[in-house]
C-alpha cells in the first residue's frame, strides 16, 4: 500500500498489512477513539437513557480486546527473536 494512502485521513482501509495481528493496535486505538467521542456527547447531556451508553460500552471493550491481543501478539514476537518459546 502506498504511504500516501496510508497518512490520508480521508481513505478507509480494512487492513493495514498483510498480517493482520499487526494491526490491533492500529484498531483499538479507532475504537478507542470512537468510544470517547461518543461517550463525550453523551456526558454533555443532563440524562441519558442506559441503551444510549451500550454502544459506547461495546466500543470500550472492544478497544481494550484489541489492545490485550496487541499485547500479546507483540510480546510473541520479543520473545521469539530472544530464542524464548512463546506459543503464539
Amino acid at each position: 500500500m502506498a504511504t500516501d494512502a496510508l497518512n490520508n485521513s480521508s481513505n478507509f482501509v480494512n487492513r493495514f498489512t498483510d498480517n493482520p495481528k499487526n494491526d490491533f493496535g492500529v484498531f483499538a486505538r479507532g475504537y478507542f477513539r470512537a468510544a470517547s467521542k461518543l461517550a463525550e456527547q453523551l456526558l454533555s447531556k443532563e440524562r441519558f437513557p442506559d441503551y444510549e451508553a451500550y454502544p459506547v460500552v461495546f466500543l470500550y471493550r472492544h478497544s481494550l480486546e484489541l489492545y490485550l491481543k496487541n499485547i500479546i501478539y507483540s510480546s510473541a514476537l520479543l520473545s521469539a527473536l530472544s530464542g524464548l518459546s512463546f506459543p503464539i
